[in-house]
């Protein structure tokens, strides 16, 4: 019995000062939005020829290192591309959301999109912690995009 009780009690305090070092990253989607470059209101259209920021809201647990890309897809054809991806970027802990901006868009990359306007696209903001196994996550919003 003695020897159970030895073994409990070290198993135990392995245990727990596995938990107390252990610290675990982990970025939880929100919310995506885009703004105009001279404004921090959201808006749910995309000029022709204007560049916008696409900004992200999300919530951190842990502190650590991330990538960040942009996917813009035509919504009636499927055709997408992705923009280069940023980073690394640092993420604290406690943040509960931080909003995050990546890069002016413009049209110039969108030379897919089908030309007849107005065209509903889908900007994605994508994201990776740097660490094993990672994968690529998401949050996106809708825009209207239009020649004026």
């Amino acid at each position: 019995m003695k020897r159970v009780m030895i073994l409990v009690a070290v198993m135990s305090v392995l245990l727990f000062s596995q938990l107390a070092f252990a610290q675990t990253f982990k970025i939880t989607p929100l919310q995506a939005y885009t703004t105009p470059t001279n404004s921090e209101v959201p808006h749910a259209w995309w000029q022709f020829n204007e560049e916008y920021y696409l900004r992200a809201l999300f919530t951190v647990r842990g502190t650590g290192s991330y990538y960040a890309r942009i996917k813009v897809t035509d919504v009636k054809t499927g055709y997408f591309i992705r923009l280069p991806k940023e980073g690394p970027l640092v993420a604290t802990d406690g943040a509960e959301q931080i909003p995050h901006t990546s890069g002016a868009l413009s049209a110039e990359p969108l030379s897919g999109v089908d030309p007849k306007l107005p065209r509903q696209l889908m900007l994605t903001y994508e994201f990776r912690e740097i660490r094993p196994g990672a994968t690529w996550k998401g949050v996106s919003t809708k825009v209207w995009y239009y020649e004026p």
